[in-house]
């Protein structure tokens, strides 16, 4: 996608230099220089405006990932919002792990001290639940698992009844309603039929759900919470 343009940049002006160089392009120094201030303030410009800014200046495709228009559209950023607002508001400090075991060892002492363990359907786009839902789990070590793989990487069929049986009381399921917000390879995966069963049975057992729109108005989204006495 676009929003990886600002990697490749250095790399094509750097090959741009070694090709005119190599055909003994002369040019004046004073343009390189011109050229390459011109090419480092609009990929600074193009980095900040899609990546740090809370309101784009300008959602032109010159200056902001289209990417993030798209994802606008299809709800992540709404269902980000509601999660920071609502779910996950005392997310603590950020943190760098050495390792995937640092990782792990931070999510369990916060299982430990609140009680409390987040799931989401791994059938939702690879790319969007990596950027909205693993940071979480990467960096401030909360316990934010794909519901499906992390069966499989405890060795059970039911991941909620395993933490509840070690004491955990509370839990969230993020559910991906709109096809349109999953993985095309895993629409009809048995990740995203597990995902679809845990919904329906939180539906018939009467759990109440949070429905999370795009900006269209249409439902993207359900953030169920449900304690396990």
């Amino acid at each position: 996608g676009s929003r990886f343009l600002i990697i490749l940049m250095p790399l094509i002006v750097l090959l741009i230099g070694i090709l005119l160089a190599e055909a003994n392009f002369k040019i004046n120094q004073k343009i390189l220089f011109i050229l390459a201030a011109i090419i480092f303030f609009w990929e600074l410009a193009y980095n900040i405006n899609s990546n740090f800014l809370a309101s784009p200046a300008s959602e032109s495709f010159l200056v902001y990932s289209q990417e993030n228009i798209v994802g606008r559209e299809l709800g992540f950023n709404q269902l980000d919002k509601y999660l920071r607002a609502e779910v996950l508001p005392g997310r603590g400090r950020i943190t760098r792990p050495k390792n995937v075991a640092a990782v792990d060892a931070k999510a369990i002492e916060y299982i430990e001290e609140h009680g409390v363990v987040y799931f989401f359907d791994d059938s939702i786009n690879w790319f969007a639940h990596n950027w909205y839902f693993r940071r979480y789990l990467n960096y401030y070590g909360l316990p934010l698992a794909p519901f499906s793989e992390q069966a499989k990487t405890l060795g059970v069929a039911n991941p909620i009844k395993y933490f509840a049986d070690a004491g955990v009381k509370d839990f969230y399921f993020i559910y991906g309603v709109a096809d349109a917000v999953i993985d095309p390879k895993k629409i009809d995966s048995p990740a995203r039929q597990a995902s679809k069963l845990l919904a329906q049975m939180l539906d018939g057992q009467g759990v109440k759900h949070q429905e999370i729109k795009n900006r269209l108005g249409q439902a993207a989204f359900r953030v169920y919470q449900f304690d396990i006495k």
